[in-house]
Formats: C-alpha cells, structure tokens, sequence
C-alpha cells in the first residue's frame, strides 16, 4: 500500500477521527487548543493516540527564529506603505495572529513528513490542524513527495468561505462606524485643549493607555505608562498633553470622558480633530490592506504564500487596525491647524498601533522628537519585538528609546535596534 497522508479540520476530526484512526498511524495536533487535544484522545480508540508536538515545536521555532526575522525585513521593505504598517502581519506579533504559530507547525510537519517517507513500518499519517492554508500547505508537501493525499473538506468550502468574509468586513465595517459616532457624541463632555495657550512653553504630547483602573472613582488619573511623568514636565515648564488610547474599559465613554474633564492636565480627544472623510480613508486603507499583493513568499524553499494570505484577509477590515490608522490624520489634523509640538512620547512595545502614530509624527512633525519608552518586558520567542537584518533603516522606530533599566540596553541591541536609538 502506498503511503497516505490525511489531513482534517480540528471541527472535522472531532466527529470523524474515530472512525479513520488506526492503531498504527502516525497522528498529530497542530493546534495550541489543548483541550480539543484532550477530548480527541479520549473520543478515539484505546489502542490508538493523537499527539503533540512536544519539543519539536520549540526546536523548529529556535531554529526559524533568525530566517524569519530575514524574511520579514525582506517583505517589509517590500511592502513599506501606511497600509501595510497598519496590519497586524506587519507587525509580526504572534499574540495578535497565528502566522508564526502556523509557519513553525509547517516546518514540523514537513520534518515528520520527511521521516515518514524514510520509514518502512508506518503507512498512513494524519494531521489535524485549525487553519485551513496550513491543511493545504502540508499537502502540497505531500504530493510534492509522491504521497497519497486525503483531504476532508465540504465541496462548497470556497464559496462559504467568500461569503463568510464579505459578511465579517461589513460586520467590522459597520461596528467601527458604529463605534467613532458613539466616541465623537461624548467628545464634548471634555475639555478642548488650546494648544497655542501659552506660546511660549514647549508642548509635549504624550501617548499613554487608558484603561479601567487608569482613573479612579475620585477622578485622579494615574499613568499606567509614564506614571507622574506629565506632571514632572509641567513642574519644568513644559505644557504636557495627554494623547490617551482607550483599552479594556468596562465603563462607559460618557463616564470615561466626565471623569477626564475633571483631571489637572489636558487630554487630546482625537475626535474632536478628525473629520468624517478620515474614517473614510481609514476604511479605503483596509481595502488596500487586503489588495497587498502577496505571493510567491518562501522560506528554505517551503511556500508560505497560502498561511500569509490565509491571515491578510481573516484581518480584513479589523476594527484594531482601523483606529490605529486614525493616528494618522489626527497629526495631519494637527499641522493643518498651526500647532506646534516639540516632543511625543509612546509606550513602546513595537506593535501595531505605534506604526501608523510613528509615520504620522515624521512625515507632518519632522523636527519633533519622537521618544519610545520601553515599558515591557522583551520576550525571546515574540519575534514582533524583534528586527531582522538591516531592518531599522526603513522600519517605523522613534528617534530615542528610553529602556526601562540598563539590561535593556544590550537586549535591544541585540533585538536590532541600533545603538543610537537606546
């Protein structure tokens, strides 16, 4: 019997992997969802297993890890536009999408593949995966390797997927519209800052998260990323401005926004500066983000075309992406109206909605400091905190990182920041 190789949905495997599994097949999860993994092996016979990765995973992400920085550079120096900073593959941060998770399940699967050819006892292989790009990735590797291939898919996929999308990106569409009207309706119960107040102190904006227990019931505002910086700066003459980026709050923005008007230093509401044709080029952007053109991306000869553009349109219109884009014309908003900044600060984690807030300070405050502050811890395998090879040149960075504490200093070098930038 020919070899075989058989590859199901994790939704799929749960109904029908008890009836394909045989005692001696070779079968593995490529999926971070341990509990379905428990449930499988408990669904299947006695005499049979589903297994992990174990420290194969860690072993290939290891080895992949300076590749796929290269690879990433290469793609962003390609790529170099707003929109493509806008998205998240951009960003190369494996806690907002599966991309780097799905490269590394490839290579395993292409290293047991390649085992399974060379083994006389074992016939049949299967696969279970979450993501369908990764099922049809590890088939193509199968047929290139003259293996017979099973796949387990319902023959109108293709038409359901499209149309599952077309409803998302409106869905998305439609709450991120939703959601700016809700956000400029309470804009008024704020305090407008007047930037040209005092003319001759110099204006520091300063770029913080805003969440839930940042202001407390008695209305005292607490920094959760620059603690009393704001008001160190005003002690020194400085007019310092809260530009906030609302996260994870659990009360409402009318609330929210009462208690801002209450506080001792001005907060910027972007939505007192924005105009209605923003949140439309916001929208355009997304489009343009999943017209990106990506193909023919390889890495060590292995196609990953089908996991980047399984990502580029699950991220289609995200409502993240979208608010970060709005960075953007706020500072072009800012510079249309006379004003002058002298200095931004940001928490910088090197993620999604620094970029387009980065570009937007260079290209319409060009003689403005811009200062990263690294308030995060920098994690080996979170490969979105780190460059590739002569990445820095083109890659969206402040002109200073303040670092959290001398250790840092080494730990960004060797992220691929250059020294002049710490």
């Amino acid at each position: 019997m020919n070899k075989q190789l058989i590859l199901l949905q994790k939704k799929i495997a749960l109904k029908k992997l008890p009836s394909i599994i045989h005692d001696n097949d070779l079968c593995y999860f490529l999926s971070k969802d341990y509990s379905s993994y428990l449930r499988l092996n408990g669904i299947i016979p006695d005499n049979c297993k589903v297994l992990n990765l174990a420290g194969k995973f860690n072993r290939q992400i290891a080895r992949l890890r300076i590749p796929y920085l290269d690879l990433f550079a290469r793609l962003n120096k390609q790529y170099n536009s707003l929109e493509w900073w806008c998205s998240h593959i951009a960003s190369k941060q494996s806690s907002s999408t599966p991309l780097q998770l799905n490269i590394t399940y490839l290579f395993c699967a292409k290293n047991i593949i390649n085992d399974f050819i060379n083994s006389h006892n074992q016939k049949r292989i299967i696969f279970i995966a979450d993501s369908q790009a990764l099922i049809d990735s590890i088939a193509n590797i199968g047929k290139q390797n003259n293996i017979e291939v099973f796949l387990s898919r319902r023959k109108v996929y293709k038409l359901i997927k499209v149309f599952s999308l077309v409803v998302t990106y409106i869905s998305r569409v439609a709450f991120f519209i939703l959601k700016s009207y809700y956000y400029r309706r309470f804009a008024p119960l704020c305090i407008k800052p007047e930037f040209c107040k005092f003319p001759e102190k110099k204006k520091i904006i300063l770029r913080s998260w805003v969440t839930q227990v940042t202001l407390d019931k008695k209305g005292v505002f607490k920094d959760r990323n620059f603690g009393t910086l704001a008001d160190w700066l005003k002690s020194k003459g400085y007019e310092a401005m809260i530009l906030p980026m609302f996260f994870n709050l659990d009360i409402s923005a009318k609330d929210m926004r009462s208690l801002i008007k209450n506080q001792n230093i001005h907060f910027i509401i972007q939505e007192y500066y924005l105009k209605s044709i923003d949140y439309i080029r916001a929208i355009y952007m997304a489009w343009k983000q999943i017209k990106i053109p990506l193909n023919n991306i390889s890495l060590e000869s292995t196609n990953l075309t089908l996991l980047f553009r399984e990502i580029q349109f699950q991220e289609g219109f995200g409502v993240g992406a979208l608010s970060a884009y709005l960075s953007y014309p706020l500072l072009k908003r800012f510079k249309d109206m006379g004003f002058e900044i002298d200095r931004f600060y940001y928490p910088f984690e090197n993620n999604l909605p620094e970029k387009p807030f980065i570009l937007g300070c260079k290209k319409y405050f060009p003689d403005s400091e811009v200062i990263g502050y690294q308030h995060t811890a920098w994690h080996k395998n979170q490969l979105g905190q780190f460059l590739g090879t002569e990445e820095a040149k083109f890659h969206p960075i402040a002109d200073k990182i303040i670092c959290s504490g001398p250790i840092y200093l080494d730990i960004l070098k060797n992220a691929g920041f250059p020294p002049p930038k710490n």
